[in-house]
Formats: structure tokens, sequence, C-alpha cells
């Protein structure tokens, strides 16, 4: 969508519920149920900066 964010930093609410990747090459996972949850931080060895949406969750 149009004006939509692309990466999330850690500390930030999740727009939606789904599975989000970290934005660098080592492929970090994070999954949430539901929209409002705050991103964790990144792995110490992580390459990445932010999280971005994989596979959303369908809404109900």
């Amino acid at each position: 969508m149009a004006g939509e964010r692309e990466s999330w930093h850690p500390g930030m609410r999740a727009p939606r519920s789904g599975i989000y990747e970290c934005d660098g090459r080592c492929g970090h996972l994070w999954s949430t149920e539901a929209a409002g949850h705050r991103f964790p931080t990144l792995p110490p060895e992580c390459d990445g900066l932010g999280w971005r949406l994989a596979t959303a969750k369908p809404h109900a």
C-alpha cells in the first residue's frame, strides 16, 4: 500500500498480526498473534536494523 511503512524498529508496535523477518541477511523471524505487540530487539549476531512483514495473518 502506498505510504505504508516497509520496516519497523525494535520497540515499535506491530501494525498487524503475522510473521516478521529481520531486514538483514540472517533470516531471523518473529511472530505475533495480535497487532500492537512491541517488536523485540534483534539478536546480537543479526546484521539487520528492523523487522518487515513476511506473512500477514488473514483477518477474521
